[in-house]
């Protein structure tokens, strides 16, 4: 490897774009990468547990396949996390496409540009006030950081609110989820009895409920 090429631990601060380019040169092997990535983690694990600094796409519903029940659920917005926005798109471009077990997956399939503008101009809302939904303090100080960096770019980031309360989100969550896992539940109690093994316990382990317990459990949460 060439001396002014990363090694040990410095392997690990490079982007998986940077990593793929130099991989693709013969200048870093993904063995040594994934060595020194082992070597990292094994060194701060659970010191540091955190995805704080880190780059996340939602993707939009039918972007990136599902399976089971995920399909159906058009409020998931399950992708890709990573270090920097272009690691995430490469991400995400593995990810999408259609699926034959998925039956909203987009065809044809569909990439993000691996080429973009840059944030000047661009109209950001920021909110760190979600209502009664708790915001804890550390989140919230990460955020307006990266909300000043953003307009130190040149973007227009404007403060907002969100008036929404606990029987708002329960209301929503409510409705969601019966929506999906309604048909489930009424084919399990019809095929397996009224403690169909459908909602799992604390340990992971699968168990009967009742509606009464179900209902109760609803109620507490």
């Amino acid at each position: 490897m060439p001396s002014h090429m990363p090694a040990g631990d410095d392997l690990v601060y490079l982007s998986a774009t940077e990593a793929l380019q130099l991989s693709a040169r013969r200048e870093v092997s993904p063995v040594e990468l994934m060595r020194a990535v082992v070597a990292r983690a094994e060194k701060v694990e659970p010191l540091i547990n955190a995805f704080t600094g880190t780059v996340g796409f939602k993707a939009p519903y039918g972007r990136k396949p599902g399976l089971g029940m995920l399909a159906a659920d058009h409020y998931r917005g399950d992708g890709p996390m990573a270090r920097t926005v272009d690691d995430v798109i490469a991400f995400q471009n593995v990810l999408a496409g259609p699926d034959p077990r998925d039956h909203a997956s987009i065809r044809p399939e569909l990439t993000l540009p691996t080429s973009y503008e840059d944030v000047a101009g661009t109209h950001i809302a920021l909110c760190t006030r979600l209502g009664e939904y708790d915001v804890h303090p550390e989140v919230e100080v990460h955020t307006r950081a990266a909300a000043r960096t953003l307009a130190d770019a040149g973007a227009q980031v404007e403060e907002i609110t969100l008036p929404w309360t606990h029987l708002d989100l329960l209301t929503a969550i409510a409705g969601h989820f019966s929506t999906i896992l309604g048909g489930l539940v009424i084919e399990a109690a019809a095929t397996r009895g009224p403690r169909a093994p459908v909602f799992p316990d604390g340990a992971g382990r699968s168990r009967g409920w009742t509606a009464s317990e179900y209902d109760l459990w609803h109620v507490e949460a």
